[in-house]
């Protein structure tokens, strides 16, 4: 199973994601094990964050941006690497 994560933009410059099967998703957890919705600063303090929650479980994820498809990419890149995922995003226009 490789798990789809949705990242929006929820403000000027504040973004958040939420992770699911493809049938469903759920919220990310806050750091006090409450849930609901995290923002991050930036998009790649998102995703960053999305690398670091998925990487010990799964190796790959399937992107959306607003529910558009990004494609798979490694959980590995999106933790060591956000910044080129957070540039093609933006190239893509997705994102503007």
């Amino acid at each position: 199973m490789k798990p789809l994560a949705d990242i929006s933009r929820v403000g000027c410059g504040a973004y958040t994601y939420v992770v699911g099967t493809g049938a469903g998703a759920c919220v990310a957890t806050r750091p006090d094990g409450a849930f609901g919705m995290l923002e991050f600063g930036s998009l790649e303090s998102c995703l960053s964050d999305l690398g670091d929650a998925l990487q010990p479980y799964f190796p790959r994820v399937d992107l959306q941006f607003a529910g558009r498809s990004l494609g798979s990419c490694s959980t590995t890149s999106l933790r060591g690497a956000p910044h080129q995922m957070a540039a093609r995003i933006r190239e893509s226009g997705i994102a503007a």
